[in-house]
């Protein structure tokens, strides 16, 4: 077997394991610790969300601010809840697993902020798009719930709550740091 089907491989597994986790079949600590694969995984996080905030925010400059500051939050906010019960060593995992599975989440998300686009009013392809939207940032709260269940030894509902919460702070950081969006998707 050559390095470049061997790379592919570990690609393709990659994308799946991100992609079951997310559908919540599979869990965090399946993940390997790895800062390199926090590193990649932190980087596309932060290159996608850059893009899918593009239109959302006056400028690509300000969707990149976001981007970056929603990673750090993220990194920051798992370490403290880690920490509180304990668990620090359950970091890295955590973290790449939240941040690879956002990731895919921002992949599905990007395509629904095109097509819902930035006019006021909306067409029916647009509104459709806005329901998907709306459905995906739900599973999002079901999604950093379930990896929050595992990595703090919590049921569902608590690791949803949980999720719920930093949502609301991060939501809060950041529109203090970079004021409230403009537009509703990316129609760049």
């Amino acid at each position: 077997m050559d390095a470049g089907h061997h790379s592919s491989n570990v690609v393709y597994r990659l994308i799946q394991f991100f992609t079951d986790l997310v559908l919540l079949r599979e869990k965090p600590q399946n993940l390997p610790p790895s800062t390199a694969l926090l590193g990649l995984v932190a980087v596309l996080y932060v290159l996608l969300n850059t893009l899918h905030m593009w239109g959302v925010f006056p400028s690509l400059w300000q969707g990149f601010g976001v981007s970056l500051t929603d990673l750090v939050v993220i990194l920051v906010a798992v370490w403290l809840l880690l920490a509180l019960k304990g668990l620090k060593a359950r970091w890295l995992q955590t973290a790449t697993a939240l941040v690879g599975g956002g990731v895919v989440i921002v992949l599905l998300a990007i395509p629904l902020s095109f097509a819902i686009g930035k006019d006021e009013e909306l067409t029916a392809v647009a509104e459709f798009a806005m329901l998907l939207y709306w459905m995906l940032i739900v599973w999002n709260q079901i999604f950093i719930g379930h990896v929050l269940r595992h990595a703090l030894g919590v049921s569902l509902l608590a690791g949803i709550g949980l999720g719920l919460l930093y949502t609301i702070l991060s939501g809060l950081v950041l529109q203090a740091l970079f004021g409230p969006p403009v537009a509703t998707g990316a129609g760049g």
